[in-house]
């Protein structure tokens, strides 16, 4: 028996969120996408299910209205105080998806940006950050690309709300959902990265072929940790057979990589490699793949010396807080403490690579202040330390109000 659709309750969350915005209601705007309660919750539902098919009632006009007047009240607890984005994720979302947003520098998913950073500092004009999330990877992008404008998209009002006030401040944000139109112009940007983001994306036909119009002929389209439909995933979304993706683009020549060769290059050899040929059974049997998509034959190249620590730019060094801190005598003994055993089964790589213990020496430790690194001194006997703790993600550079 045919079964009617239930309307997406992001799709449905965002129109009306736009609504909002185009007719001056910012008020209301701002505290709609907030978690809700239960009862909120299935309430809501139910006012967005009534009004797309369009019998919306007056009559339900208070009760949004109480709704509303709730959210608009968490929101201004949560994001009017001077608190930490820890602090705020805890609040905000006490569960997995919190401790995933707290975590997403441990996790190797998202480390797949890092060797990728130099085709965007070659094409760092105007950059799109498509379904960014809460701002990790625009945080990374803003740090070691400086693009001359960078613009953040993503569905979910809260996490961009997020992303403008810990990540990336002086990016420019837009809230859209991704199965719809690119609101942008033909050709304007020089780079697009969607990292952990494509497989979350119903109508990915539409999707490519936006995204094959607004990016420039010399542009460079990156899609980093894409989801493989030949393998398990825990969170699988909308997977793609990786040789599938590849017909979706019509005008960009694609570039696959298995995910674990990329990071294994990066982090063993420090290098990405695009003139590396894989053979097609390694790429249908890898958990993610990453793909590059561009006309500028001058990129596929090998790229050398890709070490976090040669990037010598941290601003704000800080102990990761995937570990645990303990000073004894004149040292710190740090152990790996993942927030929880979903944490762990979804990213293998990331359990196999970051130490499960770490000590740092006392010279070093006297520079830690609560977690914050005082000052890396390069010049000194310890370089090896600190280019060790950065390269294993010992070290990482967190955005201000992060911890």
């Amino acid at each position: 028996m045919y079964e009617k659709p239930v309307p997406d309750k992001h799709i449905l969350n965002t129109k009306y969120l736009m609504e909002l915005l185009s007719t001056g209601r910012e008020d209301a705007a701002i505290a709609l996408p907030l978690e809700e309660k239960k009862l909120d919750k299935a309430l809501l539902y139910f006012v967005y299910m009534l009004k797309s098919i369009g019998i919306f009632k007056k009559s339900l006009h208070p009760l949004l209205s109480l709704i509303r007047y709730q959210k608009k009240k968490r929101y201004n607890e949560y994001f009017s105080k001077d608190i930490s984005f820890f602090y705020l994720m805890n609040r905000l979302k006490p569960n997995t998806w919190g401790d995933y947003l707290k975590h997403r520098f441990s996790t190797d998913s998202f480390w797949t940006i890092y060797p990728l950073i130099p085709l965007l500092r070659k094409k760092n004009d105007i950059i799109l950050d498509l379904g960014c999330g809460a701002g990790h990877g625009a945080h990374v992008v803003s740090k070691k690309v400086s693009p001359r404008k960078l613009i953040c998209v993503d569905r979910d009002y809260t996490l961009l709300q997020i992303a403008k006030r810990y990540f990336a401040r002086n990016a420019e944000f837009i809230c859209q959902d991704l199965n719809n139109p690119l609101p942008f112009r033909d050709e304007i940007f020089s780079s697009i990265i969607m990292l952990d983001s494509f497989h979350y994306v119903a109508n990915r036909a539409r999707l490519a072929n936006e995204l094959e119009r607004v990016i420039k002929l010399d542009g460079v389209l990156l899609i980093p940790h894409l989801h493989n439909a030949l393998v398990e995933n825990i969170s699988p979304g909308f997977p793609i057979e990786p040789l599938t993706l590849k017909k979706l683009f019509q005008k960009l020549s694609t570039y696959t990589i298995p995910e674990n060769s990329l990071l294994n290059d990066f982090i063993q050899k420090a290098e990405l490699d695009l003139t590396k040929e894989y053979q097609e059974q390694i790429i249908k049997n890898s958990q993610a793949v990453t793909m590059v998509g561009t006309n500028d034959n001058q990129l596929f190249e090998k790229y050398k010396y890709l070490s976090l620590h040669q990037e010598k730019s941290l601003q704000n060094p800080i102990i990761n807080p995937i570990y645990s801190l303990k000073r004894e005598n004149d040292k710190i003994i740090l152990e790996r403490k993942p927030p929880n055993a979903l944490f762990i089964k979804e990213y293998p790589f990331s359990m196999e690579f970051l130490p499960r213990k770490y000590i740092i020496p006392a010279k070093i430790s006297n520079t830690v202040v609560g977690r914050k690194i005082q000052k890396i001194d390069y010049t000194s006997n310890d370089k090896k330390v600190y280019d060790d703790m950065i390269d294993k993600f010992v070290i990482i550079d967190a955005p201000k109000g992060y911890l």
